[in-house]
């Protein structure tokens, strides 16, 4: 009897229970703000942890969510594939943006990753403002956040570089913002809006690019302090503007402002921190309880790393000043939004190599690829032996041909193929020339073979694929370095969240880029993006 007396008590306490379940208001952060770091390698994070301070780096990892172990999945690894692999959840092969350009099939020209020239500036150059997000053939995250709300939600977009900022805002953002060097001002172009918001026209008046200009670059501690990389002066640096040495301090005098010069100096980073603090007054972002994105990604990084090579002084002191700019930034963040209510992810849209003639005269495996030299050889070749106008391009270690006239004036294309790969593999540095007809049946087995083919997309990519030796790239020069390869020290980057409800810990597991935004989508219950194909971080998911 006293059982069944107490079973119905039981039962209607599980029912309530299931009812306050359901009828709990579902939690969202307020604000989104992702980071991408551009060319940031995950040993970055180590190599300079001892001079970091607290509040930046090390408190995205002691406090919150770092992954150890997430790289690329496809190549070519450069900038626009890289960010649009991180708010689609996709890749190369599905969004379509295969490089920072291509080749027009069947044309001479090149398609500029964001170009649209349909569009036209706002608040800056003609040159850099014809604009848009229309070769983006993939939704977003910040894309379904949008239509999830119904635009109640904001996403703002901010980079030095156009692509930085045009591909994380997505297709219908309320604004996207990038860095004009020829006027020294950020800009939009007519996809987004008519004139320039006040408050993007209130921060360009306080023309601070000239006042870095003005104040020159020295390092931020005492130069004897930066043991993490070689001599100041060393062989496997660039020069930056018009010094006779790539040493500190360094001075940006000229007669006219020249701001490409801020652009590979920690300063570029800090005109996007005071950007990002502006747009979040100015658009009241993380305001009310619709959640809001804020895509911001610092591109200095990269302009840095391509001209000084992560050997340097130069590089070691931007990433001790990029820690500063973190860690003021989630300070804001604090006073702003409130600790518990923003939610923080950093990446990268790719790694970088070591310079390859530091990796020569020290006796490690690397060289350079004579890819321009090549090509001219191979144009003569095919010339001769074929048609004029057979070779379209080459980019990227692709090579395009004219499919079109291949097949009009009835040239052996097997036999065109065939010449091609036999010159391209006898150069120094060729491990394979691929044709993309056997793209669809190469070994996925093999983890380059599949990065190929997830960075594949017919309408736009090469018609041959030439794959190098590790440590190998192609340069003019034999100083700095660059990024593209299919190989660990492009690929690995770091993956940290922190913030709502992110639980403090590591990950060894191996996890994709493609895998952030479906994660996110997740965290923030949306729906994901439309052709993300990527898998749930579990370890940041609130039980």
């Amino acid at each position: 009897m006293k059982y069944r007396a107490t079973f119905p008590l039981v039962l209607m306490m599980i029912l309530l229970n299931i009812v306050i379940a359901f009828s709990q208001k579902l939690e969202r952060p307020k604000l989104v703000v992702g980071i991408v770091v551009d060319q940031m390698r995950h040993d970055y994070i180590y190599r300079y942890w001892d001079k970091y301070g607290t509040g930046g780096f090390k408190r995205l990892i002691n406090e919150g969510f770092s992954f150890e172990n997430t790289n690329y999945n496809y190549v070519p690894t450069t900038t626009a594939p890289g960010h649009s692999s991180i708010y689609t959840g996709s890749t190369p092969s599905f969004h379509g943006i295969v490089g920072n350009d291509w080749h027009i099939r069947n044309s001479t020209r090149l398609m500029y990753c964001v170009q649209d020239d349909n569009v036209l500036p706002v608040g800056g150059s003609l040159i850099s403002g014809k604009m848009s997000p229309a070769n983006l053939l993939a939704s977003t995250v910040t894309d379904e956040l949008r239509l999830f709300t119904y635009d109640k939600a904001k996403v703002i977009g901010i980079s030095i570089k156009d692509r930085g900022s045009i591909i994380p805002a997505g297709h219908h953002p309320n604004g996207a913002y990038w860095f004009d060097g020829i006027t020294g001002k950020f800009m939009t172009s007519t996809y987004y809006m008519k004139a320039l918001p006040a408050w993007i026209d209130n921060f360009n008046k306080l023309d601070l690019p000239q006042k870095f200009l003005d104040g020159g670059w020295n390092t931020l501690k005492p130069i004897d302090q930066y043991t993490e990389s070689m001599p100041d002066l060393n062989p496997y640096e660039g020069k930056l503007g018009s010094e006779t040495n790539a040493v500190f301090p360094k001075v940006f005098k000229s007669e006219k402002p020249n701001y490409g010069l801020v652009l590979s100096s920690p300063f570029g980073n800090t005109l996007i921190s005071e950007l990002a603090k502006a747009a979040i007054e100015a658009e009241g972002l993380g305001k009310d309880t619709i959640t809001d994105i804020l895509a911001m990604s610092y591109s200095s990084t990269d302009y840095a790393g391509h001209l000084f090579g992560l050997q340097s002084v130069e590089v070691e002191d931007i990433y001790l000043r990029l820690d500063l700019e973190l860690a003021g930034m989630l300070n804001y963040l604090d006073q702003k939004i409130g600790k518990n209510n923003y939610l923080v992810f950093l990446s990268a849209d790719h790694a970088v190599a070591q310079v390859p003639q530091l990796l020569k005269d020290l006796n490690y495996p690397g060289d350079y690829f004579k890819g321009a030299k090549m090509i001219d050889s191979l144009k003569t070749i095919l010339e001769s032996k074929f048609d004029k106008y057979v070779f379209d391009g080459y980019s990227g270690q692709q090579i395009f041909l004219n499919e079109e006239r291949i097949f009009n004036k009835k040239l052996d294309r097997k036999d065109i193929v065939e010449t091609i790969k036999t010159f391209v593999k006898s150069w120094p540095g060729v491990v394979d020339v691929i044709d993309h007809k056997d793209i669809p049946f190469l070994s996925s087995a093999n983890p380059v073979y599949n990065k190929i083919q997830l960075g594949y997309y017919p309408p736009r990519s090469g018609d041959l694929f030439i794959t190098l030796q590790p440590g190998w790239f192609e340069s003019f020069f034999t100083t700095g370095t660059t990024h593209g390869a299919p190989f660990i020290y492009d690929t690995h980057v770091p993956m940290l969240w922190y913030g709502w409800h992110i639980p403090a810990g590591k990950s060894y597991v191996n996890y994709d880029i493609t895998d952030i935004a479906p994660t996110l989508s997740q965290l923030l219950h949306i729906p994901l993006p439309s052709a993300a194909f990527g898998k749930v971080m579990v370890e940041v998911m609130k039980n």
